[in-house]
């Protein structure tokens, strides 16, 4: 659905949000660090924090810190 010539015109923190009602943790994921590359905050950490552990992804969940 999305590509690098034609993204969606939809903003990635609606994306994500809508990935999270439906518990689609991997484009969450994919959601978030677009955003984190955007523009860094603590919730948008926690985020990703919060994300990697739901997928198991432990250890990079310690590497963003």
């Amino acid at each position: 659905m999305e590509h690098k010539e034609k993204p969606l015109p939809v903003e990635h923190h609606t994306l994500g949000e809508y990935a999270l009602r439906f518990h689609a943790y991997a484009k969450i994921l994919h959601y978030k660090e677009l955003e984190f590359f955007t523009k860094t905050s603590p919730n948008i950490i926690k985020a990703l924090i919060g994300i990697n552990t739901k997928l198991q992804q432990y250890n990079t969940a310690w590497g963003t810190l």
